[in-house]
């Protein structure tokens, strides 16, 4: 099932695995080692895919 959310509608076990999947995708998958963790996670809407309990895939969308 697919979630749209903004940072305070998250639940903690989401924003977890959130950051989770980020690491494991961006940083050491991909070794582009960057700052993920920023500001704009609580300016972002928060779009997901989650079935049984587990994300699997996610995005976020930044208004400038």
């Amino acid at each position: 099932m697919w979630h749209l959310k903004k940072y305070n509608q998250l639940k903690l076990t989401e924003l977890e695995r959130i950051l989770k999947l980020r690491q494991s995708i961006f940083i050491v998958e991909q070794e582009s080692f960057f700052e993920d963790i920023d500001e704009n996670d609580q300016e972002a809407i928060h779009i997901f895919n989650k079935e049984n309990d587990k994300i699997w895939a996610y995005t976020r969308i930044l208004e400038y």
